[in-house]
């Protein structure tokens, strides 16, 4: 599995930027770097290099100026079934920690792999309840021990169960970080994967702002209701 990870950070200031950047792996161990971004510019970390090869992480970027950094990463991805599933995705960073996390999207089917992927940076081990909501079924209660200062991994197939398109909601005793990645052989036509950042709250009102459906293109909005009572939707599109 050929994973290529970078960290890219704008400093849109009139003085130079001085990052940390704290990478937290899967036994709990944290490694500190630090670059300068100067003024008016982008800088990109090369994370297979900073932090090193074969390391499963998570990262925290703590700066002296105001900056926004994002998540590039490109994969040929092997995973639980000896794939070679090729592309590449993208996530803006989380300015914040929660104790709860919303995932819409979720789908365990034939050419599919999910996983939520927690951060932990505080001193502490966090609990985490993780209820999965599946089209047509019954809710499906885990439960998760997420080491201090550490990344810990769930692989959905396994945790929820196959066939299953599912949602998921995380609520955890301590202030965390939750993402889902996914990658997949979509119907046997395309291959690829894709990463977003949890939400920390539910809404009434939601904007997406893509959308395509020309041949080959293939879109969908997954909408999940955690609540007790029916959800009544009305979508707009432009």
């Amino acid at each position: 599995e050929l994973v290529y990870l970078l960290n890219s950070c704008q400093n849109p200031n009139l003085v130079p930027a001085y990052v940390t950047v704290s990478y937290f792996t899967t036994g709990g161990t944290q490694v500190d770097s630090s670059i300068t971004v100067p003024s008016d510019s982008r800088s990109t970390i090369y994370v297979n290099t900073d932090l090193g090869e074969n390391q499963e992480n998570s990262c925290r970027i703590v700066s002296s100026q105001k900056v926004i950094c994002e998540r590039p990463m490109y994969f040929r991805y092997s995973g639980m079934g000896g794939h070679d599933w090729r592309g590449g995705s993208d996530a803006m960073g989380s300015t914040g920690l929660s104790r709860k996390w919303f995932f819409a999207e979720g789908y365990t089917g034939t050419g599919f792999e999910e996983w939520i992927t927690i951060q932990n940076p505080g001193d502490g081990w966090a609990t985490v309840d993780v209820t999965y909501f599946v089209n047509g079924g019954a809710p499906i209660y885990r439960q998760h021990r997420v080491g201090p200062t550490s990344r810990y991994t769930i692989m959905v197939n396994q945790d929820a169960g196959p066939g299953l398109e599912v949602s998921a909601v995380l609520e955890s005793d301590q202030p965390i970080l939750a993402e889902r990645p996914m990658y997949f052989d979509f119907q046997g036509k395309m291959d690829g994967g894709h990463i977003v950042v949890g939400s920390p709250y539910l809404s009434r009102d939601w904007y997406l702002a893509e959308g395509a459906t020309f041949d080959p293109f293939t879109e969908y909005i997954t909408i999940q209701n955690p609540n007790p009572a029916t959800a009544t939707l009305v979508v707009a599109y432009y």
